[in-house]
């Protein structure tokens, strides 16, 4: 973790480009739909997850006319069904709830909000997921269980903001990463953001 954090702020330090680009802050709030999709799992047809109800909201501090770096706090619902996992007479069921703390770098390509804008970023998030799980036995509830877990992921990306004013814009976003607490070959993700920006 201490390795990512000193990346992350060699990353700010080589991307400040030279004083002519410094000028006042602007603080923007966005409203987004942020879905994750979890690599091999949602290949699965049991993963009931193409539309996952999932939001976030961020707040992006722009001190550098081509540099942002923006947190906030988001929210995912997930259910996963398995199938005669025991034998063709049992089933579970589990609801995950997954709440998303991402700290994100964005280098933005053009510097006129009037034109539309790409950029490139960087995120790290830390992850916190409530997951219940009920199980089945011919289709009649046996038992439930409770799980916590914590994850950390990194995503890098790009995005493009569409301006239809000075102060209101629209964000589509992409990114791709894994999960630092497991192997980052079986543990890939695919992210989505699609929403407003306002100043």
């Amino acid at each position: 973790m201490k390795n990512l954090t000193l990346l992350l702020i060699l990353l700010f330090l080589n991307l400040s480009i030279d004083g002519q680009d410094i000028k006042p802050s602007k603080i923007y709030m966005s409203f987004t739909w942020a879905p994750v999709y979890y690599g091999h799992d949602n290949l699965n047809s049991d993963y009931n997850a193409n539309l996952p109800l999932a939001f976030e909201t961020n707040i992006y501090y722009r001190f550098i006319k081509r540099l942002s770096v923006s947190s906030g706090i988001g929210f995912q619902g997930l259910f996963r069904l398995y199938d005669g996992w025991m034998g063709p007479a049992y089933s579970k069921k589990t609801r995950y709830n997954q709440f998303r703390i991402p700290l994100q770098i964005s280098y933005y390509f053009t510097t006129k909000n009037e034109k539309v804008n790409p950029y490139i970023k960087s995120e790290i998030t830390r992850e916190f997921d409530l997951a219940k799980t009920s199980f089945y036995e011919n289709e009649v509830f046996v038992y439930q269980d409770h799980y916590k877990y914590q994850y950390t992921l990194l995503n890098l990306g790009f995005g493009i903001y569409y301006p239809f004013s000075q102060s209101f814009m629209l964000i589509n976003e992409y990114s791709a990463g894994t999960n630092l607490n497991n192997d980052p070959f079986d543990s890939f993700h695919i992210k989505i953001k699609l929403g407003i920006l306002i100043k």
